[in-house]
């Protein structure tokens, strides 16, 4: 593991310590939890962004023409 120094506005720091508090753990450990869900919300992101490059209008229309045109059931209309 490497450390790393940021600056972050007061208010952050604030909530930071607060959420530590709520947690039961130190400051840093929380915030290392927080950078690591957003690192992988944005790979998946990325990952999502990059099968939609990949995907093509003709095969989409394709699946949906598979489906059948028919009323939905009582239990799930509006």
């Amino acid at each position: 593991m490497s450390a790393l120094t940021l600056e972050i506005p007061d208010a952050v720091r604030a909530a930071l310590e607060a959420a530590a508090r709520r947690e039961h753990k130190p400051a840093e450990q929380v915030a290392g939890e927080a950078l690591v869900r957003h690192l992988q919300a944005q790979q998946e992101l990325d990952h999502l962004a990059e099968r939609a490059r990949r995907g093509r209008r003709e095969d989409f229309d394709a699946l949906l023409a598979k489906v059948p045109d028919v009323s939905p059931e009582p239990d799930d209309t509006l």
